[in-house]
């Protein structure tokens, strides 16, 4: 279903080793979870200099 929405990747983020595994990879990140969760990892996700 998300090939068929433009998706090109899909990252099940509540797998450790998947997010290791995205670590320093985006140059940004849109946040728009309203729910409370753990933002480091997504943090850890970001490249140096990133926002």
């Amino acid at each position: 279903m998300l090939k068929r929405l433009g998706a090109h990747h899909f990252a099940l983020t509540s797998d450790p080793a998947v997010m290791q595994s995205l670590e320093r990879r985006f140059d940004f990140i849109i946040d728009t979870v309203s729910a409370d969760h753990n933002i480091e990892s997504y943090m850890a996700a970001l490249k140096t200099m990133g926002r």
